[in-house]
């Protein structure tokens, strides 16, 4: 159903950046014409000159996304507060689109959730004052999001673009008295579908969890980070311990993208064990299992990969902070 092109597949790198995308957000049923419209978050994917492949960024989406290949988030320094929480909306009443706004300028996450709802990192974002005008780039589906709020502060209008343009409005998410919820129910839908555990040890995992290992068979001495944050979203009476988790890996992209589930199972009288599982569209699925330590800091065991025998070793130590993705950090760490 993927339909990765074989001599993509050969080139055997694995650019995690895009995982989301093939595999989470592929439109399902959709006539000929449809699907020129509503295959809204496949990725741009061309076969580089050494082999390898990289995210082909058209000349539409230029401005303000020139800087990605740095990785950097373009805005100004305007006061994005009033964007702050969770939006709601839908593509040609077919797909529905949710998108939360974190308080930290320029960090904007997508999800799709007719097309199995993972997370999609904006890649950029920037405001035009002049227009008063948001735009949020989503590189690695070629997507823009430009749209202006109204009035009341609750409704964000503008248009989606990628394969042409689509109209797209947004209504911000607000707890009510029969939904006194946090977060959205569709957002805890999915997550409830990926995360599972007791509610004391799921909380024990918030923050993140980094190591190193040796995840290509051809480069065994060469090692490379590996993070995992947990992100408490909620923890309500109604809806109870809402987490989400993301994965890092800054040597193939400095942007996070979710897994496809997360499960910590056990006593802690007993054995803990922690289970992961990402999609990898060249390889098939990479599963992590660990072992939690005694003290709750450490997790120790080992990836697999459904096509072949190599299994590196991973240990992840548990930090409150994000770790540094920097490259001189990450080389004297890793020796």
């Amino acid at each position: 159903i993927l339909e990765v092109p074989t001599n993509r597949a050969a080139a055997g790198v694995v650019v995690l950046v895009v995982l989301v995308a093939f595999i989470v957000l592929f439109p399902t049923a959709a006539s000929a014409s449809d699907t020129d419209k509503l295959n809204l978050l496949r990725p741009a994917l061309v076969l580089g000159d050494d082999g390898g492949t990289f995210l082909h960024h058209s000349a539409k989406l230029d401005d303000g996304v020139s800087d990605l290949d740095g990785g950097g988030i373009i805005h100004d320094d305007d006061d994005w507060a009033p964007l702050v929480g969770y939006w709601l909306g839908g593509l040609n009443e077919e797909l529905r689109l949710l998108f939360r706004i974190k308080p930290e300028v320029g960090q904007i996450y997508l999800y799709s959730l007719d097309q199995y709802g993972a997370l999609i990192t904006a890649t950029a974002t920037k405001y035009d004052k002049s227009k008063e005008e948001y735009r949020f780039f989503f590189s690695t589906v070629q997507g823009v999001y430009t749209a202006k709020l109204d009035e009341t502060g609750q409704l964000l209008t503008g248009s989606w673009t990628q394969v042409g343009q689509t109209p797209l409005e947004v209504q911000r998410y607000e707890p009510t008295d029969n939904n006194n919820m946090a977060v959205p129910r569709e957002l805890r839908f999915l997550l409830n579908k990926v995360v599972s555990g007791e509610e004391d040890q799921l909380n024990n995992m918030v923050g993140f969890w980094s190591g190193y290992s040796c995840v290509d068979e051809e480069f065994p001495d060469d090692p490379v980070l590996i993070a995992i944050e947990m992100e408490k979203l909620a923890d309500d009476e109604d809806g109870g311990l809402l987490v989400e988790p993301k994965m890092y890996q800054p040597d193939e992209t400095p942007w996070p993208f979710g897994l496809r589930s997360f499960a910590v199972s056990g006593k802690e009288e007993e054995e803990v064990t922690v289970k992961m599982v990402v999609d990898d569209p060249w390889n098939g699925q990479a599963i992590f299992q660990g072992t939690l330590s005694d003290e709750g800091k450490n997790v120790t065991g080992t990836i697999h990969y459904d096509d072949t025998d190599y299994a590196p070793a991973l240990t992840l130590v548990w930090s409150e902070q994000r770790p540094s993705f920097s490259a001189e950090d990450n080389e004297e760490e890793s020796e």
